[in-house]
């Protein structure tokens, strides 16, 4: 499931039975809501930090490159960054967006590229950051 909607989430977390939840190892013992909810936290820990964004930036009309090191106006150079390194730099870039011009930073959802472009994405593994 590539970026589910909440609601995707919520039906794939409830209809697990509790019998087909994997051992849940490495969970810290008395963990609060049981191994059923350490499953979960898992899952959305994973979803959350799997690199699928590339970052925008109005302000030097570029892609950022991978692991924060400048800038390419070419999408095939530009880094993969997880949601949440996504969300740090974007929120970061825009502390003082006031909303009267665009946004400096924008994150971009691989996903949400033309099918061409996204494919070149696939195998991009060795440029992923955050």
């Amino acid at each position: 499931m590539v970026n589910p909607t909440p609601e995707e989430l919520a039906y794939t977390f409830w209809s697990i039975h509790p019998r087909d939840v994997p051992d849940p190892v490495g969970m810290p013992d008395g963990f609060r809501g049981g191994f059923r909810a350490w499953f979960y936290a898992q899952e959305i820990r994973r979803l959350m930090y799997q690199a699928d964004y590339l970052i925008w930036s109005n302000q030097h009309r570029a892609w950022w490159k991978a692991n924060s090191m400048g800038y390419t106006v070419d999408i095939i150079h530009a880094g993969i960054y997880s949601h949440a390194a996504t969300v740090d730099i974007c929120t970061g870039a825009n502390i003082t967006y006031s909303g009267k011009k665009p946004p400096d930073e924008l994150p971009v959802r691989i996903a949400d590229l033309p099918a061409p472009i996204a494919a070149r994405f696939k195998t991009r593994e060795d440029q992923q950051d955050g």
